[in-house]
């Protein structure tokens, strides 16, 4: 699965009302926090 194919599968669900407009966004953010923390020692 490409990049293309998650996005049209998140747009997907977003227009199925399996998630919102904010889940998406915190899973973004999220993934921005975990980053961080897995390069402090």
């Amino acid at each position: 699965m490409n990049i293309v194919d998650v996005i049209s599968l998140i747009n997907q669900m977003q227009s199925d009302g399996v998630i919102e407009r904010y889940a998406i966004g915190g899973a973004v953010g999220a993934t921005f926090h975990l980053e961080f923390l897995s390069d402090t020692p």
